[in-house]
C-alpha cells in the first residue's frame, strides 16, 4: 500500500478535510475516530453510521484517490500500522547524553525503522512504476550525488549495473561527457540531495533537463526548486524528533527509495536476474 497522491497521507486528507462536501465531512469524522474498526464494516454499514449513502461512501473513496472501498480500508489500516510502527520508534528512540551503550544499540534499529515507515507510507507506487520504467528503457543512466549522497549513488550504480544496466555514479557535471551524449535517446539522470536544496546538484539538474535529460530526483522537500526540475521527485522527509540524526534518518530513507527502484528493476526481469546469480554463485564457489 502507498500514499496515493505521493504528497500527503491519506489519514491528513481526513484530518484536513479540504473541498468536503457535508456528508464527506461526516464519513471523515467516522473513519478518523473509528479507524481500527473500519475493517469490520462494510461500505453499507459505513453508510448507516455516518447517516449517508453506499454510493455516497464509494464516491468519497474514489474521490480520495481510491479504487473502491475495499482499497479505501486497506489504506487506512495500513497508515494506522506505520504511524503505530513510528511512534513506537520515537519511544524508544530518545537519546540524551546520558544514554548507555545499550541505549543507542537499542534506538539505532527504531531510528531505522521510523525513517523507513514514514517513507513506505508516502511512496507513490504508479511514480515508482514509472520511474523503474524509464531506467530499464534508458541507454544512458547516471546519478549524481555529492558527499554522503555521493556514497548512495556510487552503491546505487554499482546494484543496478549488476542488473545489466549502463549506469555511473557523478559527483560533478562533466559537461564535455553531457555534450558526447546530446544525441542519444533516453537519457536520464537520478539526483540525490538529502536536503533538497544541494546548490550543485540543482545547476546539474537545469543544464541536463536543458539537454534532453528525464530528470528523477530523491531527496528533502524542504525546498520545491529541485522537484520542479524532475519527472519524478520522491521527497524524504526528516522526522523532526531525529533532526540531529538527519545524516542516518535521511540516508536510511534515500537508500529506501532506490533499493525499492533496483529490486523493482530486479523483478522485472526476474528469470534473467535469478540465472545470473546462480552462474555467480557456481563460478564462485564451484569453479576450479
Amino acid at each position: 500500500m502507498q500514499i496515493k497522491d505521493g504528497k500527503n497521507m491519506l489519514i491528513e486528507q481526513l484530518e484536513k478535510k479540504k473541498d468536503f462536501t457535508a456528508s464527506e465531512v461526516l464519513i471523515a469524522d467516522y473513519v478518523i475516530s473509528h479507524s481500527m474498526q473500519i475493517m469490520d464494516l462494510t461500505a453499507e454499514q459505513l453508510a448507516e453510521k455516518t447517516y449517508t449513502s453506499k454510493s455516497s461512501v464509494i464516491r468519497f473513496c474514489k474521490k480520495m484517490g481510491m479504487k473502491g472501498y475495499r482499497e479505501f480500508q486497506n489504506q487506512i489500516i495500513y497508515e494506522i500500522n506505520a504511524l503505530n510502527k513510528a511512534h513506537k520508534a520515537m519511544s524508544y528512540a530518545v537519546l540524551s547524553a546520558d544514554s548507555s551503550m545499550k541505549d543507542i544499540i537499542g534506538a539505532v534499529p527504531f531510528i531505522y525503522e521510523s525513517s523507513i515507515s514514514k517513507m513506505w507510507a508516502t511512496l507513490d507506487e504508479a511514480a515508482l512504476k514509472k520511474a523503474a520504467a524509464r531506467i530499464r528503457d534508458s541507454y544512458l543512466v547516471e546519478i549524481y550525488g555529492v558527499g554522503s549522497s555521493g556514497i548512495l549513488a556510487e552503491e546505487t550504480a554499482f546494484k543496478l549495473r549488476s542488473l545489466g544496466i549502463s549506469c555511473t555514479a557523478e559527483k560533478g557535471l562533466n559537461e564535455h561527457a553531457v555534450e558526447t551524449w546530446k544525441d542519444m535517446p533516453r537519457k536520464t539522470a537520478i539526483l540525490l540531495s538529502a536536503t533538497g536544496r544541494n546548490p550543485y546538484i540543482i545547476s546539474a539538474a537545469k543544464y541536463l533537463k536543458k539537454r534532453g535529460y528525464y530528470l528523477i530526483g530523491v531527496g528533502g522537500g524542504s525546498s520545491d526548486t529541485l522537484s520542479s526540475l524532475c519527472t519524478q521527485y520522491f521527497s524524504t522527509e526528516t522526522d523532526p524528533s531525529f533532526i540531529s540524526l538527519e545524516i542516518i534518518t535521511s540516508m536510511t530513507a534515500m537508500r529506501f527509495v532506490l533499493d525499492v527502484l533496483f529490486t523493482a528493476l530486479f523483478v522485472d526481469d526476474y528469470n534473467v536476474n535469478i540465472d545470473r546469480a546462480m552462474r555467480v554463485f557456481k563460478s564462485r564457489y564451484f569453479d576450479e
